[in-house]
């Protein structure tokens, strides 16, 4: 038998060594990093991984200590903890959490959206930022309909006043999706790979990659129209007499509209016919919800919705398909 007392003692001692082994070394490299990037003007961040089992009181010291011998602000600092441990849960791991809060560290909660998910935890945690599971992500082009989850994530955290960041940004196609979302924090391949210093500094010289025109893809148009659909439908619901349903009623004053037609796609004739469907049956709901304002019955606008949304997405993998991509032939809507 080994008394409470060192057992409390070893497994303080433990959560120590798994700081110092892992999330210290790579914390100090990076300030040094950071530091050596902030000689040559370039103001960046940092955010670092951290074991929720080395949440302690000796984690929260170690970390006053190496912030206090740099020379790093640190709120540019960010400490990533993973999602899926219920340590999390218990009241002085949220204490500790707390207090290197208080240091000017920022904190996220890594992989949201995974099976170990809860509301009540996200509620309860001092955190400054989300990072959405890269499983709703990575697979986008072969479940388009997962962009809206991606929204409902994006409210929760613009709600709780956190930033959110979309990991598992790894093809042209999902960027083009995930920056017509408004999204402001992307991560993945498909911005950049892992590299050393000396590779970051050649690519922090490069000029930045601006002024193309969004959505680019059909995957994009499809997430711009699932966000301005929310985006009106929030309006309507709220302040319907604000809205002028006359110039709603006309789809070829819709930005989508053109995107339509720029897009290239072949059969743009029965998307544009389906867009004007959609466009009318919400205006007609709008005229409904002024003259009966009890009226909630949104069934016709639902129906051409999805109509649109389907063709969207028939165009989008059958684009794909011709383009020698084989992979969305067995999602493909009937």
């Amino acid at each position: 038998m080994v008394p409470s007392g060192r057992r409390r003692s070893s497994c303080r001692n433990c959560r120590l060594e798994i700081f110092l082994d892992l999330t210290g070394k790579v914390l100090a490299q990076s300030l040094a990093d950071l530091s050596l990037l902030d000689a040559h003007g370039w103001s960046l961040w940092v955010s670092v991984n951290l074991d929720p089992r080395s949440v302690s009181e000796g984690c929260v010291t170690c970390l006053e200590e190496m912030i206090a011998q740099s020379t790093v602000d640190p709120s540019r600092i960010t400490l990533e903890i993973l999602e899926g441990d219920n340590f999390l849960e218990q009241q002085k791991a949220l204490d500790h959490l707390r207090e290197i809060k208080a240091l000017g560290v920022r904190l996220a909660l890594d992989d949201v959206g995974s099976a170990y998910s809860s509301l009540l935890r996200l509620k309860d945690l001092p955190i400054d930022e989300i990072k959405l599971d890269q499983g709703f992500i990575r697979f986008l082009e072969q479940r388009p309909q997962d962009l809206h989850f991606v929204g409902a994530i994006q409210d929760l955290a613009a709600g709780m006043g956190v930033d959110l960041v979309v990991e598992g940004v790894e093809t042209e196609d999902i960027l083009d999706a995930i920056i017509v979302t408004g999204a402001q924090f992307l991560q993945g391949y498909a911005i950049a790979k892992p590299m050393p210093l000396s590779e970051l500094q050649a690519f922090l010289q490069r000029p930045p990659c601006h002024g193309r025109p969004h959505p680019t893809s059909l995957l994009g148009f499809y997430a711009k129209q699932i966000a301005a659909h929310n985006a009106l439908k929030k309006a309507m619901l709220h302040t319907p007499h604000l809205i002028d349903y006359v110039a709603v009623a006309d789809a070829t004053i819709c930005p989508g509209h053109n995107h339509i037609r720029r897009l290239g796609i072949g059969d743009h004739k029965r998307l544009e016919r389906l867009h004007q469907e959609y466009h009318q049956s919400i205006a007609a709901m709008g005229e409904r919800s002024i003259s009966s304002p009890n009226n909630g019955d949104w069934s016709d606008v639902d129906s051409a919705e999805n109509a649109f949304e389907q063709a969207i997405i028939g165009a989008y993998w059958y684009k794909k398909m011709e383009d020698g991509n084989p992979a969305c032939e067995a999602e493909k809507p009937t």
